[in-house]
């Protein structure tokens, strides 16, 4: 047998009412309140349910069903024909002739002479080519008759040096 006293007290506490009425009232007044918001949340969802599956067929059949073609339009007139008319006036680009010609007298300008040619520069022969490299040793090799190339005996030389 049992003798726990606190359930007994609980048992009696639930079939008794022995609740006060305020408490009852405000206990009944939250659960309305629970239930009212689920019902609402389930009439929410329902509703945003049913909009987006129209939604979706919507945009199904936008997708599906043929969009309508519109015919090209025919040319009535002969392709092979070509039809013109004359531009408009201000369309035209036309130049004037403003240039003034200008006249010289012979007197206005000098003449200028150069010198001949074949006074720019003298031919040297041998001797006075080796005496202008100053004592730098170097060959003076002979290919034919008309032409011949110097050639130094030190690189550095070659790329060119101060005369004295």
């Amino acid at each position: 047998m049992k003798n726990n006293f606190d359930n007994d007290e609980l048992l009696k506490d639930v079939l008794a009412d022995a609740a006060p009425p305020s408490f009852r009232d405000e206990l009944f007044a939250r659960t309305l309140q629970q239930v009212r918001r689920r019902k609402q949340l389930r009439r929410t969802g329902s509703a945003l349910l049913a909009t987006s599956a129209v939604v979706v067929a919507l945009i199904f059949f936008a997708r599906v069903l043929p969009k309508a073609k519109v015919a090209p339009t025919r040319i009535t007139t002969n392709p092979l024909l070509i039809h013109s008319q004359p531009l408009a006036a201000n369309m035209i680009v036309r130049t004037d002739s403003t240039i003034a010609l200008v006249n010289s007298s012979s007197s206005a300008g000098a003449i200028l002479k150069s010198a001949s040619a074949k006074y720019l520069f003298s031919v040297i022969g041998d001797d006075e080519l080796f005496d202008l490299l100053d004592g730098r040793p170097a060959i003076l090799v002979r290919r034919n008759s008309f032409g011949a190339e110097l050639v130094f005996a030190n690189p550095a030389d070659q790329d060119g040096f101060l005369i004295r």
